[in-house]
């Protein structure tokens, strides 16, 4: 059951989302009642399942059909395919409507209120919503990457309504509707460079050549009086300092955070987010000038103020992750404790954000020494997202070690494991495939030295020398510092 699409849909499914799925199932409207019930309650199944994660113990489709079908004394296969399949398609259906109804806003709803009586000619009714869609349109400045879209949208369906009611006295709206669609394009342009730029920091993808064209590309926009406003230019600054190389990109950074910070107020919750993980990236990269440990720390901060989780901010899987690992590096340990508690069950991603909060308290506690506590954490969790999975497993081998030697044989066991597991895995590249292997290697090799009866220091030495020359090892530096504590006298 558990490699079941089905199942595997359900597993990224909020504890809200479960819930309007179940009534999404119960409306005959969308399921037409034809095996409601039944798709409903395995539904419930499949989620109740999940929800107790281990503790369900093994859950066949045995012991699923006997609980559906409880008029019928032999399982049947077919039977209960037949169902999953009918159940997935409302799935689908549900998610599709869950897509369109995001941020609908009253701007998109009026819209398409609009659209609807336009398609049926019902021109009065479609001048009471153009009129309604106009009042519902608010103020530029605070627009997030939706409303631009839903403004050029609301502009166009401005522009059909006027084309066919063949209103000559004026351009139809058309003007409007560019400029509207312009707005739109090259906010989205900006983004995706900016995303193209940073990506380009981690893996070369484009030269500086190409980069430069890109720059120059959209310098072309400069005419629109659009291009004045703080949420271009801020993109613009971000292009620049991802661009250039080193010192020469810090005066562009400075000038960067000054125009965010003093604009802010005026940006979108989702464009100030977006522009702070920039920031972020940026410092990180330059850790060890304090000017910037700073400023990393400013950012962190800001992300736990109250007037930020007012406004029901969520935060996605790997930059909460980037973020703690990062705090408790710094040994801001109250940030981290408070960041986690904020942040408990706003952090999205393809797990449960129960499921990043208790990983994110595991690492605490493991940075705290407090090594049972994030044992007992590990052991109940059971990630499929692969970036968690392989964390928790390094971390898991970590407590176990530094519990104790009582615990070695359980660490050789685990060793194993994660050595199949990464020779089995299809979605990991080869590169970090081979970090994992060096980890399990070195690993393998400093216990093995620590369970003969007396440790050959020449050996450990040897160890110590190998790891320094793989710096590429995933958790290289806690194995330095385990290995550097054994060589001491």
């Amino acid at each position: 059951m558990e490699n079941l699409e089905l199942v595997a849909m359900l597993r990224v499914f909020s504890t809200q989302e479960q819930q309007r799925l179940e009534l999404f199932l119960q409306s005959p409207y969308f399921s037409k009642g034809v095996k409601a019930q039944q798709s409903l309650l395995l539904v419930q199944l499949i989620c109740r399942y999940l929800s107790e994660g281990p503790a369900a113990g093994a859950w066949s489709p045995e012991k699923i059909y006997a609980q559906i079908f409880t008029d019928k004394d032999t399982y049947r296969a077919p039977t209960l395919n037949n169902l999953i399949s009918h159940t997935l398609k409302l799935v689908r259906k549900f998610i599709e409507i869950e897509m369109l109804t995001q941020n609908l806003g009253p701007v998109r709803t009026h819209t398409l209120h609009t659209q609807f009586f336009l398609d049926k000619g019902e021109f009065d009714l479609c001048d009471k919503y153009l009129n309604r869609l106009e009042e519902q349109q608010s103020l530029e400045e605070t627009w997030d990457d939706a409303g631009y879209y839903a403004n050029w949208q609301a502009e166009w369906v401005k522009s059909m309504c006027q084309g066919m009611q063949n209103r000559v006295t004026d351009d139809y709206n058309l003007k409007v509707s560019l400029s509207a669609l312009e707005k739109f394009y090259l906010l989205q342009r900006l983004d995706i460079l900016a995303t193209l730029f940073n990506q380009n920091r981690l893996t070369p993808v484009i030269d500086p050549t190409e980069r430069q064209i890109l720059i120059d590309g959209i310098e072309g926009w400069s005419y629109l009086p659009f291009f004045e406003r703080p949420v271009v230019q801020l993109y613009r600054k971000v292009l620049l300092f991802l661009h250039l190389e080193e010192k020469a990109a810090e005066p562009e950074f400075d000038a960067f955070l000054d125009l965010l910070y003093r604009e802010e107020k005026n940006l979108s919750l989702s464009h100030l987010k977006r522009f702070e993980s920039f920031a972020y990236n940026f410092c990180v990269r330059r850790f060890t000038q304090e000017k910037f440990r700073n400023i990393l720390f400013d950012l962190f901060h800001r992300w736990v103020q109250p007037d930020r989780l007012r406004q029901q901010e969520t935060v996605q899987s790997n930059l909460m992750l980037s973020m703690v690992y990062t705090g408790l590096l710094t040994q801001q340990f109250d940030w981290v404790n408070a960041f986690l508690e904020a942040y408990r069950h706003r952090i999205s991603g393809t797990q449960p954000s129960e499921d990043y909060y208790q990983f994110g308290r595991a690492l605490y506690f493991f940075n705290m020494n407090q090594f049972d506590r994030a044992q007992a954490l590990l052991v109940q969790l059971n990630f499929h997202e692969i970036l968690l999975k392989y964390f928790s497993k390094t971390l898991t081998i970590k407590v176990f070690y530094e519990i104790g030697k009582e615990n070695f044989d359980l660490i050789q066991t685990h060793l194993y494991n994660l050595k199949v597991a990464i020779y089995r895995e299809n979605r990991m590249p080869e590169e970090k495939k081979d970090r994992y292997k060096l980890f399990v290697r070195f690993m393998n090799r400093l216990v093995g030295l620590q369970l003969e009866p007396e440790l050959d220091r020449s050996a450990l030495r040897k160890l110590a020398t190998d790891v320094n020359n793989k710096q590429n090892a995933v958790e290289w530096k806690w194995l330095t510092l385990k290995i550097k504590a054994l060589l001491e006298p």
